[in-house]
């Protein structure tokens, strides 16, 4: 018996709750997509090492951190 069982209750309200939410984006999103026309986008590439092929953004990113890190730091009041 599922007397007094609020879990279950509570699932079973969420569930539909989010079918419903679910719903309203579908039909939010598909009236968007048909009020515009196609539009191609581009993929984009990121940029890469020669050497090795893997990506190149994450070693820039940590350059850049490293090198900020290594400016000296004056308090002003």
């Amino acid at each position: 018996s599922h007397t007094g069982d609020y879990s279950l209750r509570n699932s079973r309200i969420l569930s539909g709750v989010t079918q419903l939410w679910s719903d309203a984006f579908a039909r939010a999103m598909a009236e968007q997509t048909a009020d515009k026309t196609s539009v191609s986008v581009a993929p984009t590439v990121a940029a890469t090492d020669p050497a090795t092929g893997e990506p190149t953004g994450g070693t820039n990113a940590l350059g850049q951190i490293v090198d900020q890190r290594e400016l000296p730091v004056d308090d002003v009041q």
